[in-house]
This record gives structure tokens, sequence and C-alpha cells, in this order.
């Protein structure tokens, strides 16, 4: 599931509560706990995204931060990608290896994001 789906239904779902807001205010209800709960747990569902974002690329406040931080996996990838552009002759075993092994960090990071953002989804669906 992409970022901006995830977004998009979280901010749904936040909207549809903000909705009811003027009926809340017919009712002399207070809707903010009503609209707080479900606000906390979006900002736990984007800041799933913000991390399995940083998972693939470097990601900072400012240029210099994001150059001086650690490659990641598609930072990495690209790097290999590049390699194999420009040079002559066969792939090696090495780049090989290297491929297999940015493919299981993907796929773990993957992996553990679903897993997370489900389960957090699943709780905003309860609130």
């Amino acid at each position: 599931m992409s970022r901006g789906r995830i977004l998009l239904v979280v901010f749904t779902y936040i909207f549809s509560s903000f909705c009811s807001f003027s009926e809340a205010q017919q009712t002399s209800v207070d809707p903010i706990p009503r609209v707080a709960a479900p606000a906390k747990q979006a900002a736990v569902i984007a800041e799933l995204v913000d991390n399995y974002e940083s998972t693939f690329v470097p990601t900072g406040r400012t240029l210099a931060e994001i150059i001086n931080l650690p490659a990641k996996i598609f930072t990495k990838m690209i790097w290999l990608h590049n390699m194999m552009e420009v040079t002559e002759g066969p792939i090696t075993r090495s780049m090989i290896e290297v491929y297999e092994r940015l493919n299981q960090e993907r796929d773990a990071a993957n992996t553990e994001f679903h897993e997370k953002v489900t389960a957090a989804l699943a709780r905003l669906d309860v609130i």
C-alpha cells in the first residue's frame, strides 16, 4: 500500500469525524475527544510511513544532512545499476550477491511495514 493511499485513508477517516462537528454543536456534545483518538492514530501511521520511507532513501531536513547520511537500499541499488551500465564485461558474482542482499533487505522492510501499518489501520478502524 503506497504512502499516499495510506494517508488518504487516514485523512478521510479524520475528515468524516470533522464533518460530524456540526452535528455535535447542535447536540452540544464536545467533538474534541471524538477527533483526538483518530488524530493520534493518524500520527502513528504517518510516523510508520516516514520510517518506512527512510529505510529506502536518506531523509533529512537539509541537503547537507541528507548527503551525510549513510547510503540506503535504493541508493545502493542505483549505484549498482550505474556500475553495470558503465562497465564492460559480464556481471560479477559479487554484484549478484549484493543485489540479492539488497532485495532481501527490501523484502524484509516491506513485510515489516505491511504488518505494522495493517495493525495500525485496524486500530484506527476500531476507534
